[in-house]
């Protein structure tokens, strides 16, 4: 996710800045989200439980938010990458 959400802003930028960035700042925030959520996702699965002591009802939240955000990421990845794909044209 953080490879590809990296990609999709590297790939994408000069295109966003040389055809007006404002419209496509939905696809910057869809790339974006994609970073945080595999960052999340790192941090939350090996970093904290390697560094601190944490009871099961902390993991099983931590367990929850990942579950949560990865619906919520794909859908705003799909409805932002449609809207930009095929309403823009």
């Amino acid at each position: 996710m953080i490879i590809v959400g990296t990609y999709l802003f590297v790939q994408n930028y000069r295109y966003w800045l040389k055809y007006d960035f404002n419209i496509y700042v939905y696809g910057f925030t869809a790339a974006g989200s994609l970073v945080f959520l595999g960052c999340w996702v790192i941090i939350s699965r090996f970093l904290l439980p390697e560094f601190f002591t944490l009871d099961s009802h902390t993991v099983d939240l931590l367990a929850l938010s990942r579950h949560i955000l990865f619906p919520v990421v794909f859908v705003y990845f799909v409805v932002t990458g449609f809207w930009q794909y095929f309403l823009n044209e």
